[in-house]
């Protein structure tokens, strides 16, 4: 092989070498202005028109700069993108700065996690508010002001995890077990039902309130709920029942008294278009017509058109009143119908409540009672009570014998 070949080869290898690795560079330097930069890069800007911002550095190449703009502290971003022909200055913040104004960032993103006074969270929620936040911090910014803040909250919340992990469950500010907050939260759950079906009923609304207690019946729901909504259910029926029947009674009273004023207002009626038909043959008879007919004749057609009028209005007040009456009635014969299904599909549950054991104390138990006292014991008793008597009286006794002898 002719040298001249071997050098032209080894030359060419050179060649595309170096044009690899100059490629390389810039492909590399190309990839660095086109993609996000280090956001640990914390510039402050000044521009040309006074205005200052400062942040981290998304992107950057020769003619723009992209950087998250901060406000109020880092409670405020923004992303802008700032023409480098527009900036005055530019500074990069140190190491330690740098990582200070980060941490403030950060620091008021974990503003997201705050303990609740009253409820506790699910044992995940804890985890991740401990680990993706508290902990996450304190790795990336230990030795920062906001760190001992951190760690304060991350022990709170590390201890409120401790407890839900044992089972304990937070409700309304109190510590409890699961079961305690189930039957606490039944009860609540109840008395809302019942409060909303007493607001209703007392609105007269008793076909809301028994839709309102409806699904609560069976023996599925909660055994509290099924007792009271049962027996309140009764309650709806009966105010139903009472309040229709009292508007059946008033519906008749409205109806009878409508029906006499139809009667008097037809004989109204009646009297005035005898009146109008009299008074228009006067006024329309040539031979016997005279001054002022014509006037008595109009007077005679407005008395009879306000007398059909008064009589039509209360007639249609009539049908109205029987219609009211009428759907009363079919209603009422409904409600009672539907209460007869109930008593027989839901009989109300009567709760027996358990008498409490006495309360347990310390005191010592009553000493036995003493045997009754016996015959003998009792005369003793009462001699020992009443010996000056029984002493006068056998003195007596002597005495009287002692007589006897001496007479003798």
């Amino acid at each position: 092989m002719p040298m001249t070949s071997i050098l032209r080869g080894n030359v060419v290898r050179i060649l595309i070498s170096v044009l690899a690795l100059f490629g390389m560079r810039v492909a590399s330097v190309a990839f660095g202005q086109t993609t996000d930069s280090n956001v640990s890069d914390y510039v402050t800007i000044k521009l040309k028109d006074g205005r200052a911002l400062e942040g981290p550095v998304l992107l950057e190449d020769n003619q723009r700069i992209t950087i998250e703009a901060q406000f109020a502290n880092g409670t405020i971003t923004r992303k802008d993108r700032v023409d480098k022909s527009d900036i005055a200055s530019i500074s990069h913040l140190g190491a330690v700065d740098r990582n200070q104004r980060l941490a403030t960032i950060a620091y008021h993103d974990l503003g997201k996690y705050q303990l609740d006074p009253q409820n506790s969270y699910p044992l995940s929620y804890y985890d991740s508010a401990i680990d993706d936040g508290f902990r996450h911090f304190l790795t990336q910014y230990p030795r920062t002001l906001e760190a001992a803040a951190v760690t304060n909250r991350l022990a709170e919340w590390q201890e409120e995890r401790d407890k839900v992990a044992l089972g304990q469950v937070r409700y309304h500010g109190q510590w409890m077990t699961a079961a305690e907050v189930n039957k606490l939260a039944e009860i609540e759950h109840t008395q809302r039902i019942i409060q909303d079906a007493r607001a209703l009923m007392a609105q007269g609304q008793f076909e809301a309130a028994t839709e309102k207690l409806a699904p609560y019946y069976n023996a599925a729901q909660p055994a509290l709920l099924v007792v009271e909504s049962r027996r309140l259910q009764v309650d709806v029926y009966r105010l139903w029942i009472s309040s229709l029947e009292t508007a059946q009674e008033q519906l008749t009273k409205d109806l009878e008294a409508t029906k006499e004023r139809v009667t008097r207002l037809s004989e109204t009626r009646s009297r005035a278009q005898a009146n109008y038909d009299q008074a228009r043959g006067k006024s329309m008879s040539t031979q016997s017509r005279a001054l002022g007919d014509s006037a008595i004749s109009s007077q005679a057609s407005a008395d009879y058109l306000r007398a059909e009028k008064q009589y039509n209005e209360e007639q249609n007040r009539q049908f109205a009143i029987q219609e009211q009456l009428d759907n009363t009635i079919h209603q009422l014969r409904q409600i009672r119908q539907n209460q007869d299904l109930f008593a027989a599909a839901y009989p109300v549950i009567e709760v027996v409540k358990e008498t409490p054991p006495p309360p347990k104390t310390n005191a010592p138990a009553p000493p036995p009672l003493p045997p009754p006292p016996t015959v003998i014991e009792q005369m003793g008793d009462w001699f020992g009570r009443n010996w000056i008597i029984v002493a006068g009286v056998a003195l007596l006794g002597l005495w009287g014998v002692s007589r006897l002898f001496t007479r003798s």
